[in-house]
């Protein structure tokens, strides 16, 4: 879930968020690229970009503006980054580039006061009643479970509800 003013980190490795990472930090001296905490420029701006975190990806989709804060971009292209984010848009216009893997431009509409408290207080609804839904859907079907982080998720799921005293049915605590 995604909060104006509470930073998160995110690690791009696929080729089209290299790109943009890239082009967005392309401005800023090499210490903003090396992994040192990012000041605003002399205009008092910062690395900034759409971070459009929901699907589907058309006109009128709800968007945040996120500031980099500090990036650190790795010789193979690779970077770790921590974005703070800093406003709530709507998409207006969305368009392929051309050449780019799949990474996509925008232009949008940033949403007023009233409009962004009311997305604040949607996402946090929606985040708590989707993570409700995922806890119990994995303790629930573990046979879903098809990866060792999804098994090791159960492993964990399964500890909390036993801690809780609640029962487990037939959970399988073991994690390969």
């Amino acid at each position: 879930v995604v909060r104006l003013g509470q930073a998160f980190g995110l690690h791009f490795f696929e080729p089209r968020y290299r790109l943009l990472i890239a082009e967005v930090m392309r401005c800023w001296p090499d210490s903003a690229r090396q992994g040192e905490e990012i000041t605003a420029s002399s205009q008092g701006t910062f690395p900034t970009f759409i971070y459009a975190h929901m699907a589907p990806l058309v006109p009128t989709t709800p968007a945040c503006l996120v500031q980099v804060r500090q990036c650190m971009i790795h010789a193979d292209g690779t970077a770790d980054v921590m974005l703070d984010p800093v406003a709530y848009v709507q998409l207006e216009r969305i368009w392929e580039r051309p050449n780019s893997g799949h990474l996509y431009k925008a232009s949008c509409l940033r949403m007023g006061r009233e409009q962004s408290r009311r997305m604040e207080t949607q996402y946090h609804q929606s985040a708590n009643e989707m993570n409700e839904q995922e806890f119990h859907q994995l303790a629930a079907n573990p046979e879903a479970l098809d990866t060792p982080s999804h098994r090791a998720m159960h492993a964990i799921i399964s500890y909390l509800l036993s801690a809780h005293g609640q029962e487990e049915g037939d959970i399988n605590d073991e994690v390969s």
